[in-house]
């Protein structure tokens, strides 16, 4: 566990989370018909477009850009809601309240926490889309 924030004074809720919550992975399930193959294809996608995502949102903080920093980062909250990588949401929630304020400053450092969390989860997630989808979703 990253012990929050890893680079500045500040408290964070996300230390205090669970990496995941598996029933939002469940939840994922239902909404598509208990497909399990699209949960797997779902969380693969995940992984492989965590250094996109967070470049988007690196790149989009470092330049002063507001509005597509709150995109960037509303695009990958969104996602992370939806696979239940709560410690990445609730950075995400955190770093779009932080950008709508205009401190940039603030905002790179909790991007370096983002950076840091989100090695792990995709870490964890490596490890779980490699078993079979029902594991995952009862694991994660």
């Amino acid at each position: 566990m990253v012990t929050f924030p890893p680079n500045g004074p500040h408290s964070s809720l996300a230390g205090h989370l669970p990496l995941f919550d598996g029933t939002a992975l469940d939840a994922l399930l239902e909404s598509l018909d208990n497909d399990r193959g699209a949960v797997a294809d779902f969380v693969a996608a995940f992984v492989e477009q965590w250094p996109l995502r967070l470049a988007r949102i690196d790149d989009r903080i470092r330049a002063g850009d507001a509005e597509g920093a709150v995109t960037a980062v509303l695009s990958l909250k969104v996602s992370s809601q939806m696979i239940g990588t709560n410690q990445l949401t609730s950075l995400c929630l955190e770093l779009e309240r932080i950008v709508r304020e205009g401190d940039f400053t603030s905002g790179m450092e909790r991007v370096e926490t983002l950076r840091v969390v989100g090695a792990e989860t995709r870490a964890a997630l490596e490890v779980q889309r490699t078993a079979d989808v029902p594991a995952q979703v009862e694991s994660l």
